[in-house]
């Protein structure tokens, strides 16, 4: 399975990160690439909600991998997906084509693939997805190359083992139990993952690692952007809008080429707002003002400034918003790119529109052509992605930016959700330092020198708000709730 590649270059071969100086904070690569050091970044690509994930961790490490890794990854899923007879698989998780957002289907399809390889099963699913109107039983298929060679066989072949994926299973995170440890195994046994300190860059060993429910996200990280970049491929209806889009960015000038430093903003809206917990409502989401200050942020931790920026939003206001807005917060003066393809489509259906679960099955079929596309472009366009983290359109194309790397996809993100999620943990900190019997340094010490620590939410927020939506406190603050 060939890389899919827009400019003519494989992906593999694409700003091939070369070693960097393992003692200096911030990584930079030979091409100017760096990865983003944060003390205590979330882990939003590893599929599990990163909200609701454990505060007190040490920082996380930095977790890279080599070309092999890819190769091996690629090869052990052909093996059970591509079999040379169908006859001849261990057994089918059979998972079924839920019709809900394409990249949510994604995502879970993911979760279920990874724990197929913790089997050695091959995932195939039944019943249709109306949002694939020309072939409703292709489901993912419909906007991605064949993902097995047995979806039509596997129905007939009552022989083969079969597990029937419940609901509950396939959206749910994926746990230790679930997870294939002996594919990690081999990618370690061979030499192809790296760990580093996340601050040093000092090499580490998986025996230095002492939480794992942290290296447990780190590996779903690290193996979701690889099947992402290597197994997922999008269909030719795909890549020919992608193309268009890259196209018209070079002829109005916009965008040159790969070497070009760029940055994709991904602003979720419209259904979103419905499901992100109360906390939200300390911040404008009719203002894009906030993420002007992850924008800041992120200059000043690659010490560098964007070329251009690419605005990508489910809500057409928004996305012309924001272009708008954030462009004034970029140190130089990017170019900016524009994609009109979503509000050509509402305005050339004249439809009525209020999020992608608004619309009909024919419509959204067209409305996910258009954000698949999209996303590929701003992969290619891209070094960084400023996104939602809960949003799986934002975390492929973090999974799919890191994966061009070779790097935990964490490490090339910054997360609006961040905004509220760094800020309680700042005051739970604060909370810690005070508290002899967490045995903690000052947080505010430590931290006042670093970048993110400007993009905390100022004056708005006290202990009680956070506690609404924070797990249990550590033992050490007693009554603290």
């Amino acid at each position: 399975m060939a890389d899919f590649t827009i400019s003519g270059i494989k992906n593999n071969d694409l700003r091939n990160p070369a070693r960097g100086d393992e003692n200096s904070e911030v990584e930079q690569h030979a091409y100017g690439f760096r990865t983003l050091i944060d003390e205590y970044r979330t882990l939003w690509t590893a599929g599990w909600n990163a909200r609701y994930a454990k505060y007190y961790l040490p920082v996380p490490p930095k977790v890279t991998w080599a070309l092999e890794a890819e190769d091996i990854v690629e090869r052990e899923y052909r093996r059970l997906h591509f079999p040379a007879h169908c006859s001849d698989v261990n057994g089918w998780l059979v998972v079924n084509a839920y019709n809900w957002g394409v990249m949510s289907a994604m995502r879970d399809y993911q979760s279920d693939i990874l724990r197929a390889l913790a089997m050695n099963y091959t995932v195939v699913h039944q019943g249709v997805y109306n949002l694939c109107p020309s072939n409703p039983q292709q489901f993912l298929d419909c906007f991605w190359e064949d993902l097995n060679a047995c979806q039509s066989e596997f129905p007939s072949l009552l022989s083969v083992p079969r597990i029937n994926q419940p609901q509950e299973i396939t959206t749910s995170a994926v746990f230790h139990e679930q997870f294939p440890h002996w594919l990690w195994n081999l990618l370690v046994d061979k030499g192809a993952i790296h760990l580093q300190h996340g601050l040093t860059g000092a090499t580490l060993t998986e025996e230095d690692i002492v939480d794992e429910d942290q290296y447990l996200q780190l590996k779903l990280s690290v193996l979701r952007a690889i099947l992402s970049k290597r197994i997922f491929k999008p269909r030719k209806h795909i890549q020919r809008k992608t193309l268009a889009m890259l196209k018209s960015w070079r002829s109005n000038g916009s965008y040159a080429n790969t070497s070009e430093k760029g940055v994709v903003i991904h602003i979720r809206r419209t259904d979103k707002m419905s499901d992100l917990g109360a906390h939200w409502h300390y911040i404008d989401f009719e203002s894009t003002a906030h993420l002007g200050r992850l924008v800041q942020t992120m200059e000043n931790m690659i010490n560098s400034t964007f070329q251009h920026f690419f605005v990508m939003s489910d809500d057409p206001i928004m996305q012309k918003r924001g272009t708008k807005e954030l462009a004034s917060f970029f140190q130089a003066n990017p170019s900016n790119l524009v994609s009109t393809e979503l509000c050509d489509l509402l305005g050339a259906n004249r439809l009525e529109y209020d999020g992608h679960e608004s619309l009909a099955a024919a419509h959204r079929h067209q409305l996910y052509d258009i954000v698949v596309a999209e996303m590929y472009a701003a992969i290619e366009v891209s070094q960084y992605i400023i996104g939602s983290g809960s949003c799986a359109v934002s975390q492929f194309m973090a999974l799919n930016i890191g994966a061009r790397h070779r790097v935990e996809p964490g490490l090339v993100a910054l997360w609006e959700e961040d905004l509220i999620i760094k800020e309680c943990r700042l005051l739970l900190h604060q909370r810690m330092s005070l508290h002899k019997p967490c045995n903690a340094s000052s947080y505010l010490e430590r931290s006042s020198s670093k970048p993110l620590f400007q993009t905390f939410l100022d004056g708005q927020w006290n202990d009680k708000t956070c506690l609404q939506f924070l797990p249990p406190l550590p033992n050490c603050f007693g009554d603290a709730g």
